[in-house]
């Protein structure tokens, strides 16, 4: 993937509240980009048609600021400000931190479909899955208007570079409102963004667009008869054009995968609350044994759940190195709940 040139970023981390981060993404790998507005984020009416001075639209911006940076109980990684500021980019979190950007609720739990297949929802330590395995940025403003050239040029830079990072398909770049039902956020430029990383990850010998390209006048409409452009044609030929071809018109059905069958990865559950020194971790393992026993914590003299057979197949969704058992060992693994939850000790697993 080629590299987009990144406007400056004003690093605000160090401001963030410890109340809204995780500090380590433990074993888990960035997987997914989630971009937000911030009208569906926070309980302020941030547009970038106010009508408000310089000093209006400063003080508007830093009330939203304070609500990412744990006055809201929320966070993001990065916020892209008001196109009357100059549409800087700044970074709320660090990408290595789990920020409280995508996680759900109870009654609208997040969850993703990732393109392999497998789909996400659960929460590890009490905080969503989708949190653990993504980035998640801001743009200042509303879900019904139009993005201006500083702001759009600063999030397609900004997305590219993450993606080339990260190793980020177009399909890992989603809306919150593909996450959350009771969402609408994050599918302003969600289309653009999409199309620009397909660019930059096109083999080198095919001519690429800009990273951050804002037409100052749409291209004319195919005459009659004639087909649409694809959108690497659009995607220089004016924003709003590339956005109303390439916006999503329904909701996709779920991957499945070679089976023919969902992979669902349910994280975390009731059984790792208040166990000491969990950590987050995809993996799988195999049982050793017949008769293994299957505990509600990560001890041996735990009320066992249930028993399981040599061969068995688990994911697992965390383990804990301040287990016991009988002074053999302390690694405990905490199986997903897809496969009946509990956790299980690491010397029973191969």
């Amino acid at each position: 993937m080629s590299q987009s040139i990144l406007p400056t970023i004003v690093d605000l981390s160090g401001q963030t509240s410890a109340g809204v981060y995780e500090s380590n993404r433990g074993n888990f790998t960035v997987k997914l980009l989630v971009l937000h507005d911030t009208v569906g984020s926070t309980q302020y009416p941030d547009r970038n048609n106010l009508g408000v001075d310089i000093a209006g639209y400063q003080s508007r911006f830093n009330t939203t600021l304070r609500w990412l940076q744990g006055d809201g109980g929320v966070s993001a990684h990065y916020l892209i400000g008001p196109e009357a500021l100059g549409g800087n980019i700044y970074r709320i979190c660090q990408e290595g931190w789990v920020a409280y950007h995508a996680g759900g609720s109870a009654n609208w739990p997040s969850s993703w479909h990732a393109p392999d297949g497998t789909f996400y929802q659960g929460n590890v330590n009490g905080v969503g899955i989708i949190n653990w395995i993504s980035i998640g940025i801001e743009r200042w403003g509303s879900v019904d208007e139009t993005p201006g050239p500083k702001q759009t040029a600063a999030l397609l830079a900004l997305a590219t570079d993450i993606a080339r990072r990260h190793n980020l398909t177009p399909g890992q770049i989603v809306s919150h409102k593909e996450l959350e039902g009771d969402r609408q956020d994050g599918v302003t430029l969600l289309a653009a963004v999409r199309a620009a990383i397909s660019q930059a990850q096109a083999p080198a010998n095919q001519p690429t667009a800009p990273a951050a390209p804002v037409a100052q006048n749409p291209a004319p409409a195919p005459a009659a008869g004639q087909p649409s452009n694809s959108p690497s044609d659009l995607i220089g030929a004016g924003l709003n054009k590339l956005i109303d071809f390439l916006t999503p018109k329904g909701t996709t059905n779920a991957p499945t995968n070679a089976a023919g069958t969902q992979n669902p990865v349910y994280i975390g559950g009731t059984l790792s609350q208040g166990v000491a020194g969990v950590v987050p971790y995809l993996g799988a393992g195999v049982v050793k044994n017949n008769g293994t026993i299957i505990r509600d914590k990560p001890a041996n003299d735990a009320q066992a759940l249930r028993n399981l057979n040599q061969g068995t197949t688990l994911r697992l969704s965390a383990y804990t190195d301040k287990g016991s058992n009988s002074g053999t060992g302390t690694r405990w693994y905490l199986i997903d709940a897809a496969d009946g939850g509990g956790w299980i000790y690491g010397g029973a697993l191969n």
